[in-house]
């Protein structure tokens, strides 16, 4: 029997999220079944704007569905009158997420180990990662 980690990716009610502290086969399984939900199209994936790019639609609660930890990150940033700017709203979140929420990532396909701020891709109103959710690692502190 499956573990409910494995049956809510497999339903699409869940995104995947890996830690460096999760052993290589399981995050291959979890990946596996991330994969299948997401191509076809169940749960959240109908909807995902995480690498294609969710538009600002007035705060982070009205945002099409995204990453969990990219939504999360919004939302703390917006919070922050230092660095958000509600006449472009999503252009400081990559330097906030760098001075702020300093996460490393691993992207270990492409060999890659760097901040979490250098996945996203942001212009004043939209953002989107470059890599897919099951693509990352998320490296403990």
């Amino acid at each position: 029997m499956d573990s409910i980690n494995v049956q809510q990716l497999a339903r699409g009610h869940a995104y995947p999220l890996f830690y460096d502290t999760l052993f290589d086969d399981l995050r291959q399984r979890l990946t596996e079944v991330t994969l299948e939900a997401k191509g076809a199209q169940k749960g959240v994936w109908e909807t995902d704007k995480t690498s294609s790019g969710a538009a600002w639609d007035g705060g982070p609660a009205t945002m099409a569905p995204i990453f969990p930890k990219l939504w999360r990150r919004i939302d703390e940033f917006t919070r922050d009158e230092t660095f958000f700017d509600p006449e472009q709203p999503l252009a400081g979140l990559k330097p906030w997420i760098e001075i702020v929420k300093p996460e490393r990532v691993s992207v270990p396909h492409q060999n890659i180990f760097t901040g979490f701020d250098n996945l996203l891709e942001t212009t004043d109103t939209t953002v989107r990662m470059i890599y897919e959710p099951h693509e990352i690692v998320v490296i403990s502190a």
